[in-house]
């Protein structure tokens, strides 16, 4: 996945609202994935960037390409059908002094983030 991170303050023209955005095109008969991220200049806010930029990645490890209506959705205890970063937006964790974003597991039946990683 290739990723943009804007400067600090600077945002989408075209949709100033979300601190961040996945996606897909096609080149040449190759999937090309891509995300972008607002840098609000932080490491430790809602916006900033490792908080949007690991809310992305969860959601293209999960779904690589998204199509609305399409999208590879989980479905939390309160009935929703959304992205694994979406059922958890903004409900944070922090990691060595920087903010991150829980993503929702199902085999855990809510929102975390590791802390540790053990090999099996």
């Amino acid at each position: 996945m290739y990723c943009v991170i804007l400067p600090v303050d600077i945002s989408s023209s075209q949709d100033p609202d979300p601190a961040g955005k996945r996606g897909f095109f096609r080149m040449d008969g190759v999937s090309v994935r891509f995300a972008w991220v607002m840098n609000d200049g932080t490491l430790n806010s809602l916006d900033s960037v490792p908080k949007v930029f690991s809310h992305e990645l969860v959601e293209a490890c999960s779904d690589p390409e998204p199509v609305v209506g399409l999208d590879a959705f989980v479905i939390p205890e309160n009935g929703r059908l959304e992205e694994i970063g979406d059922v958890c937006n903004n409900m944070i964790g922090i990691l060595n002094g920087v903010t991150m974003q829980k993503y929702y597991s199902q085999k855990d039946h809510g929102c975390i983030l590791p802390t540790r990683f053990t090999p099996t």
